[in-house]
């Protein structure tokens, strides 16, 4: 966490790193599709009963919970966030081959951890790498933009997966997933560091030094308005984040699977459309700050 100063105008970044970040989003979200409800009706199908997966499952979100401030603090810290960003999705990916190859207890459950893991320095990376490229009057409109880009992405990959899974089996769905992290790296190499402003990236003004001055994270705990928000999202993680995994357990046919997970991105789709009929760009764009979550 650094000190904020005055900001100043520095050079806008390159348009090639622009467009990479949104294909960056887009098969992000694709490659993070493959842990939807695909999980579940896999190991059901390999014959794992609901205690098991439920286990597994929790242990990878518990170890996510576990691993978000550390992986903040390895983003906030670093110049190297590409480099992390990358090294996040070949671990999504070596979980997904895991998952497909050996779905034993002992490989499964490792593989999930890893994908929890690596899910608490990818967000916060990606995050930090927009606030790097824009700056902070124009990172509302950027995160809506990389959310628009997840969205389209996690909605093709989730009808191409169930496709797959329909015409071939729930292991090729995450042989497929696990090759989209190629052109995911390849998106990666495509955004200029020398575009990704350091002191910026991690709370900064854009005249600070390379290394900015950092404030004590107490003060994290000073801030209400943070605590509430942070409250805020437990309760919709305890209330909701885990009915669309769960749901899927009792399907071992993959079409009922499919369905499900198309729903949350027609449904994102949806009430984007209404808030911006509704309320304008401005609420919508406010909207979009909040995927830095």
């Amino acid at each position: 966490m650094v000190t904020i100063s005055f900001n100043t105008p520095i050079a806008a970044p390159h348009s090639s790193s622009l467009h990479a970040l949104d294909w960056l989003n887009f098969f992000l979200a694709a490659l993070l599709t493959g842990f939807g409800p695909f999980v579940a009706v896999h190991l059901t199908d390999r014959g794992w009963d609901p205690a098991h997966i439920g286990f597994v499952l929790s242990a990878s979100g518990l170890v996510g919970l576990i691993t978000q401030i550390p992986g903040g603090e390895l983003i906030d810290i670093t110049k190297a966030r590409r480099a992390i960003v990358g090294a996040g999705a070949a671990a999504i990916a070596l979980a997904l081959l895991a998952i497909a190859l050996r779905p034993d207890f002992a490989w499964v459950a490792a593989a999930l951890i890893m994908q929890g893991a690596a899910g608490s320095i990818l967000g916060p990376g990606i995050a930090a790498i927009s606030l790097g490229l824009v700056g902070h009057d124009a990172l509302a409109e950027r995160l809506g933009r990389n959310q628009r880009f997840a969205s389209i992405g996690g909605l093709a990959a989730a009808a191409f997966m169930g496709v797959i899974g329909y015409l071939l089996s729930t292991q090729d769905i995450f042989l497929v997933a696990a090759a989209l992290a190629a052109p995911l790296l390849f998106a990666l190499t495509r955004i200029r560091s020398s575009d990704i402003h350091f002191a910026r990236s991690c709370g900064g003004s854009d005249h600070h030094a390379a290394d900015p001055p950092r404030v004590k994270r107490a003060n994290l705990f000073k801030n209400s308005g943070l605590l509430i928000f942070a409250v805020c999202l437990l309760l919709f993680q305890l209330a909701n984040a885990s009915l669309l995994t769960q749901s899927a357990k009792p399907c071992h046919a993959l079409k009922g699977a499919c369905l499900r997970s198309w729903y949350p991105h027609l449904s994102f789709f949806r009430k984007s459309s209404l808030r911006r009929w509704l309320l304008g760009q401005d609420e919508a764009r406010l909207a979009g700050a909040g995927s830095l979550s």
